[in-house]
């Protein structure tokens, strides 16, 4: 078996930049992410454990890159037919309950989001994953930012090293 050595999680990195991202960095992430979710989905598994901690930023000629971890309660959520295996009641939380959905904490097992178009969705529809990464891309683009993919810890890194130069 041979696996990549990743750099930092989203989390670790979120607290690297005292725990606030710009909302560039919100945006270039959101568009990678949207897409790694969307790769899952199409292979008709839904990953269960969403959060900061299983995102992971590659190294070198792949720092920009973001990758997802923890498949250790993925679930399969259409059959071979491509039909949704029925919503079950009574189910207990799974994931992690901070970074759980609010459906998922009234016990509802579904995708639910702050985003409008995403609470619209019905329990057995496919999220339209490029209106969903186009919304972030339109607002980039109205905010005249440049998709340069410099996020807010390779700047902060660049400030830290000049500033120890200097000293």
């Amino acid at each position: 078996m041979v696996m990549e050595l990743l750099g930092p999680s989203l989390e670790d990195l979120f607290n690297f930049c005292q725990r606030k991202f710009s909302l560039k960095t919100v945006l270039l992430l959101a568009d990678q992410m949207i897409t790694r979710i969307e790769y899952i989905h199409e292979r008709d598994y839904i990953h269960r454990d969403i959060k900061p901690d299983n995102f992971l930023m590659g190294l070198g000629k792949r720092g920009n890159l973001v990758y997802i971890i923890d498949f250790g309660l993925a679930k399969k959520y259409r059959d071979s037919r491509s039909q949704h295996i029925p919503y079950r009641e009574n189910k207990n939380l799974t994931g992690t309950a901070r970074y759980a959905s609010v459906n998922t904490h009234r016990g509802i097992e579904a995708f639910a989001t702050y985003l409008r178009y995403s609470r619209t969705l019905g329990f057995e529809d496919t999220p339209d994953y490029g209106h969903l990464r186009q919304l972030f891309r339109n607002l980039f683009h109205r905010q005249g930012l440049r998709y340069d993919y410099l996020f807010d810890w390779n700047l902060l890194k660049f400030v830290v090293r000049i500033r120890d130069k200097s000293l």
